[in-house]
């Protein structure tokens, strides 16, 4: 299947979570404080923080998608 297939048919999903040491190291400490966190303030408002967190990186994950996308459409027409 070709990627425009997979972009048609729904199927594409690009998955770019970072494996470099550092990402991983930074990873662990961001659990931790997690943790701390939730010890201190409970699971129900570390869960509700975390739903959040992940709603506000959904909006920025799909306007960081949208300016790459018109930065490669713009690219590719002044080739035209």
């Amino acid at each position: 299947m070709s990627i425009l297939e997979d972009i048609y048919t729904n199927h594409y999903e690009a998955n770019v979570r970072l494996k470099s040491p550092e990402s991983m190291e930074l990873r662990r400490e961001l659990y931790a404080l997690w943790e701390q966190m939730e010890n201190v303030m409970g699971h129900e408002a570390v869960d509700t923080m975390l739903d959040k967190e992940a709603e506000l990186h959904a909006l920025e994950q799909e306007a960081s998608f949208r300016a790459g996308f018109r930065l490669g459409a713009g690219l590719m027409a002044e080739l035209l």
